[in-house]
């Protein structure tokens, strides 16, 4: 069940960096942005607005804007939620991480 449950975001390396970052930043909220998760990659703007949208969608972040400068997403305010925390404790004790 935890498997069906969180299968898709042991597979998503840029969303656990994102939720993991903001994990270890966890209670202050901050700018996330490519470059604050080291995102390589072909195309790391497009990695984090994915990885963000899947994020947001299951309620295991929020954050106050999307602001796009040259061509940069900056989720501005960004924290981890509550849903946030259980999911990665989940995958954390689970060994899927």
């Amino acid at each position: 069940m935890m498997t069906e449950q969180f299968g898709d975001l042991h597979e998503d390396e840029v969303a656990l960096r994102v939720l993991t970052q903001l994990d270890r930043w966890w209670p202050i909220a901050r700018d996330v942005v490519p470059d604050s998760l080291e995102l390589g990659g072909e195309n790391p703007n497009l990695d984090l607005l994915r990885a963000v949208e899947l994020l947001s969608d299951r309620g295991y972040l929020m954050y106050e804007a999307l602001v796009i400068s040259g061509g940069v997403p900056m989720f501005r305010d960004a924290l981890i939620t509550r849903s946030g925390i259980v999911a990665l404790e989940s995958l954390r004790s689970g060994r899927l991480l």
